[in-house]
């Protein structure tokens, strides 16, 4: 395997904290602590900006409603978040093969799109480093890996799309950020929303590390060409209403079987407007592991 598929393997799968100053070499790659609530009932903050969702499903309405307008109010909430820092923990099936879980210290601008990455392992190794800018370094990633590979070959630029990048991995960097991620999730809502056949389920006192959560549950008997997931979860902090977890399981391949993890994603110490600025995203940062 070439240098720099080995390097986009664990940098660019994100759809997407700690405090901007902290030093990411302290983080850990832990996979994250989830307790599932065993209750359906209301959600706390999101509640006051979608109060009428949480009530039973109305005649004639379609169940996915109550999670598009959540998932609406959640959206409203990130029109004010100008950047957002946070360790981000993703495992994904790949080339019929589920990985574990890989952890990354994260920093996303939204105006101009910026995204920061520096890898934390566990299996890949710690320090690696890139940048991507919408509009600058001729939109390419700038990215460099660790050792005497980047004392010999430096910063490599690779497009962000390129079949490189893209190796192993379901998303790519431009797709970094909550309100990236929400974007999807609405786009999979009302492409669902053509068949009647799906279960809502919405809990609060679900805890993403101890956090308390908002959990809401979409899950499908059959298996239809507009289903990509048999199941889905996301998780809205109650505190800021803001996603800080996904879950999505494909079709069993047998029946009887459960559902196989396709991807699970976690914005883990999740912070924002922490003020980035265009240094945050340069290599000439002295911070930055760049030559």
């Amino acid at each position: 395997m070439s240098f720099r598929l080995s390097l986009v393997k664990c940098l660019l799968s994100c759809i997407g904290a700690v405090a901007v100053g902290a030093k990411a070499e302290e983080l850990q790659a832990q996979s994250p602590t989830v307790v599932a609530a065993k209750s359906a009932t209301a959600p706390h903050s999101i509640e006051h900006t979608a109060r009428n969702t949480i009530a039973a499903v109305a005649v004639g309405e379609h169940p996915l409603k109550r999670a598009i307008d959540l998932a609406n109010a959640s959206l409203e909430h990130t029109k004010d978040v100008r950047d957002c820092a946070y360790t981000f923990v993703k495992r994904e099936f790949v080339d019929g093969v589920l990985g574990d879980h890989e952890a990354m210290f994260m920093k996303v601008r939204r105006d101009p799109f910026s995204v920061y990455v520096h890898t934390l392992g566990p299996k890949q190794p710690r320090g690696q480093e890139a940048i991507y800018v919408a509009g600058r370094n001729n939109g390419k990633v700038l990215a460099h890996v660790t050792g005497f590979r980047h004392k010999l070959i430096g910063t490599v630029t690779l497009a962000p799309d390129s079949a490189e990048i893209m190796e192993g991995n379901r998303y790519s960097l431009t797709s970094a950020g909550p309100w990236n991620m929400l974007d999807k999730v609405m786009n999979m809502y009302h492409g669902e929303m053509r068949d009647g056949d799906s279960d809502v389920q919405i809990y609060a006192g679900a805890k993403v590390d101890g956090q308390p959560c908002t959990c809401v549950q979409v899950s499908h008997a059959a298996k239809r060409p507009n289903f990509p997931f048999q199941m889905t979860r996301i998780f809205y902090d109650e505190r800021t209403s803001l996603p800080i977890r996904w879950e999505a399981y494909d079709w069993p391949t047998k029946q009887g079987q459960a559902p196989q993890l396709a991807e699970e994603y976690t914005y883990r110490n999740l912070q924002v407007n922490v003020g980035l600025t265009d240094a945050d995203f340069d290599v000439n940062n002295a911070k930055y592991g760049y030559k």
